[in-house]
């Protein structure tokens, strides 16, 4: 697409179109004026070589545009051709008036950060409940699925790499929820899990007659773990990478959790990881996060209140850890390039 029009459609997101197709927008100069921003997000064809000129010319000829928060979805940011191309597309844009905040967020290096950090993806728990009928074994299945969300692209879904089996109780339900003095950790008593392949999960429980089950699985995502001991460092790691760049700004868009599109009706999940587990013990005063998984899963009988603030306590602890984890986002950038640097978020989580 040559013109303007097809540009847009391909690559650009505007926020300040101009209302007259017949009239040259005037970019202000001077600090005194706030940018006019439009997002432009690159297509296969832009890490061609020259590849980001034809939008370039014809945003800086045609729009009104002084800022352009730009993303690449189809490589990794880490990739070295990202870099030499960015390197090349900054330096033109410049050229034209036209400033660049580029998009250098951590999940756009999920596999270069598992391939050297493979023990630190992020997890989910998954709970299950099941009863004991004529003392046959309970049976329970897990299976895992891939999800999508907007950083994806080209580039892999957050994909399940992982089921496993964490832990199983077993207790005893009355009329107004789960005896908590009756609850019994039975993991290592007969249990049986059988992967097969690395999404699904089956789980078999010995019979316990008069009890009912609650197995607990988790589900490893390709994507760091948002508590992983070296998430911050590796995180700071790529935007110096981009220091030598002559760059506006760098850009954070929907920072999260990985994509859940059905708002977890069932309350049976819950994000998890071991650093996660520990972080949650030492604020709870040494509670164990998969223990209170059950606790805010299943009512228990007479612990209302401590449900509650168990719910709170985890909501916080995920809503604390993505602001730190943003917040680090914004300080290494001013750090690594000035006061005067813009720092793009689009915060949804």
């Amino acid at each position: 697409m040559g013109t303007l029009a097809g540009l847009l459609a391909v690559g650009l997101t505007g926020f300040a179109l101009a209302q007259d197709s017949e009239k040259v927008a005037v970019r202000s100069a001077g600090r005194e004026w706030p940018p006019v921003i439009g997002a432009w997000f690159w297509l296969r064809e832009v890490l061609e070589p020259d590849g980001f000129k034809p939008f370039l010319d014809a945003a800086a000829a045609h729009s009104p545009y002084t800022l352009l928060t730009t993303a690449c979805r189809s490589i990794e940011v880490v990739e070295p051709q990202m870099h030499a191309q960015a390197s090349q597309a900054v330096r033109y844009a410049n050229s034209l008036g036209l400033r660049v905040a580029l998009e250098v967020d951590i999940r756009l290096a999920r596999q270069a950060f598992r391939a050297k950090y493979p023990e630190e993806q992020q997890e989910e728990l998954v709970l299950k409940l099941a009863e004991f009928t004529n003392n046959a074994p309970a049976v329970v299945v897990f299976l895992g699925s891939d999800t999508s969300d907007h950083m994806n692209g080209s580039l892999p879904k957050y994909e399940c790499l992982t089921t496993r089996l964490v832990r199983v109780y077993s207790f005893v339900k009355g009329a107004d929820g789960i005896d908590p003095v009756t609850v019994k950790d039975i993991t290592g008593e007969g249990v049986v899990a059988t992967a097969e392949g690395p999404r699904k999960l089956t789980v078999r429980v010995p019979a316990q007659p008069g009890r009912g089950v609650c197995v607990i699985a988790s589900h490893t995502c390709l994507t760091p773990d948002i508590f992983a001991p070296h998430f911050l460092d590796y995180q700071r790691g790529i935007i110096k990478q981009y220091a030598d760049l002559p760059l506006a700004g760098i850009m954070k868009d929907e920072w999260g959790f990985p994509p859940d599109h059905t708002g977890n009706p069932g309350h049976d999940r819950y994000w998890y990881s071991g650093p996660m587990a520990e972080v949650y013990a030492k604020l709870s005063g040494g509670r164990d996060l998969v223990r209170d998984a059950l606790l805010m899963f299943a009512s228990e009988s007479g612990r209302t209140e401590e449900r509650q603030v168990a719910i709170n306590r985890y909501r916080k602890l995920c809503r604390d850890r993505n602001v730190a984890i943003e917040d680090d986002f914004y300080r290494a950038g001013k750090e690594t390039f000035g006061k005067e640097f813009f720092i793009v978020t689009h915060a949804t989580w």
